[in-house]
């Protein structure tokens, strides 16, 4: 038993998909918020990625992996409200859903790259996507300190200490528009 969700701007296109794939097996919902799906999709491997490496560090508790996973999705709906999308969508099923899915799974592509990065293993992962999410965010000005900490993770910088980096950051409002 699963659900995914159809995302078109076109209403006819999303009544067509759901009709023909939802079942008692597979429930679908509608969004017509394609670009933030499509960021969402983008985003999810990149924070299951961090949520491997928080979770490899020594004395790290299920207290990291919420924050990077709640704080995670709040960046990516900062990006996705400066990229004219809905940030609800990053607490629907194709965000919030998808990333708990995807490190639920020990044997997730995404989670099992962050534990390898946390023992100095560059050799996979989602780089390319968070270095693209970090130029992204530049452009729009918006500031992604969680996937910037995995770059630079990937730029050889300890993951501890990326982990203190980010502990150190100034407090601040928990949503920030």
């Amino acid at each position: 038993l699963c659900a995914g969700v159809i995302a078109s701007r076109y209403e006819d296109v999303r009544h067509l998909l759901t009709t023909a794939l939802h079942s008692n097996r597979y429930r679908v919902y509608e969004s017509e918020d394609l670009g933030g799906v499509q960021l969402t999709g983008a985003t999810v491997p990149v924070l299951a990625t961090l949520i491997g490496v928080a979770r490899s560090l020594r004395g790290a508790g299920v207290g990291i992996h919420a924050m990077v996973l709640s704080r995670g999705l709040e960046e990516a709906g900062r990006l996705a409200l400066a990229m004219g999308f809905d940030p609800m969508t990053f607490v629907g099923l194709a965000g919030v859903g998808d990333l708990v899915a995807a490190q639920a799974l020990p044997g997730h592509p995404s989670y099992q790259a962050g534990e390898a990065l946390a023992k100095d293993d560059r050799s996979q992962g989602p780089e390319a996507l968070a270095r693209a999410l970090v130029r992204l965010a530049s452009a729009k000005r918006v500031e992604l300190p969680l996937i910037g900490a995995l770059v630079a993770i990937y730029d050889g910088m300890d993951p501890l200490e990326a982990v203190q980096l980010l502990m150190a950051r100034a407090p601040t409002r928990e949503h920030q528009r």
